[in-house]
């Protein structure tokens, strides 16, 4: 017995395949998307920014001198492209804290407190351009257990590889400290 296709059905039913596939396609792109998309990029942008707004603010003073958080908000150096981020406490000056300065102070810190774990994490082995890979000195990760210094040629060096950094982030209540030059 021969069996007669009804093409009109099968027409629909090749139209359905094709915007099924489609459909699955745009899903498949947009989870690519957001699995590789890294949402502190802007984080750590902003950071080096930052810090080349103060590098130009002192280059005509001998060294660091009086550079606190205070002093850089007044100066207008930390901006809303730092400032933004209100869940994480912003410091730059001398250490974790911001401290002012000394006339011989020849490096500053910008650290980020308040990260968890995937943020630490990200913000650590994220790429370095080479332009901030120039001025960048070292990056300190501080938890309550520990205190990891990453810097060019040391024991733990600069870049920071992909998944070795997250041994030294802990879950929640991690500083990133970046000390620039």
């Amino acid at each position: 017995m021969v069996r007669q296709i009804d093409f009109e059905k099968a027409k629909l039913n090749g139209f359905a395949g094709i915007i099924v596939l489609s459909v699955l396609l745009a899903l498949c792109i947009g989870l690519s998307i957001f699995l590789f998309h890294n949402p502190y990029k802007d984080l750590q942008q902003a950071v080096f920014a930052t810090a080349e707004r103060i590098r130009n603010y002192y280059r005509d003073t001998p060294g660091y001198w009086k550079l606190s958080t205070q002093s850089a908000k007044q100066d207008n150096l930390l901006r809303d492209d730092l400032l933004k981020y209100k869940d994480y406490d912003i410091q730059a000056g001398q250490g974790i804290n911001g401290e002012q300065g000394f006339p011989s102070d020849m490096s500053f810190d910008i650290t980020v407190k308040n990260l968890n774990k995937s943020a630490c994490v990200s913000l650590i082995e994220m790429p370095l351009k080479e332009q901030a890979s120039l001025t960048l000195l070292k990056i300190t990760i501080i938890t309550a257990q520990a205190e990891t210094e990453f810097s060019w040629g040391g024991q733990n060096s600069l870049p920071v590889a992909k998944y070795s950094a997250r041994n030294f982030c802990q879950a929640k209540d991690n500083i990133i400290s970046w000390t620039f030059q």
